[in-house]
């Protein structure tokens, strides 16, 4: 369940842990305001982590001079959905 996901989230001591904390936050958000969607019955279909745009920068280095890198940032897509209660498996 995403409240369990976040509980877990919540006390990793990861780098990434707070960006896709908060992300899954505002995809849960999203789901309960705009489709109108309790939060006991999302499930976490797929979560997928891309790269995004790379931006060129520079830094300074001795006598004047500068090396340049590039600054890489990420993409996430946090996709929920809807568990139907009522629903029998067949096993």
């Amino acid at each position: 369940s995403p409240q369990a996901t976040l509980d877990q989230l919540a006390f990793l001591n990861k780098a990434g842990a707070k960006v896709l904390l908060k992300t899954l936050k505002s995809a849960i958000a999203n789901a309960e305001n705009n489709l109108k969607i309790k939060r006991e019955n999302l499930k976490i279909k797929k979560i997928e982590i891309g790269e995004g745009p790379r931006l060129k920068r520079w830094r300074a280095i001795s006598r004047g001079a500068a090396h340049q890198y590039k600054r890489r940032t990420s993409n996430i897509k946090v996709v929920l959905e809807e568990v139907v209660s009522g629903a029998k498996s067949k096993s």
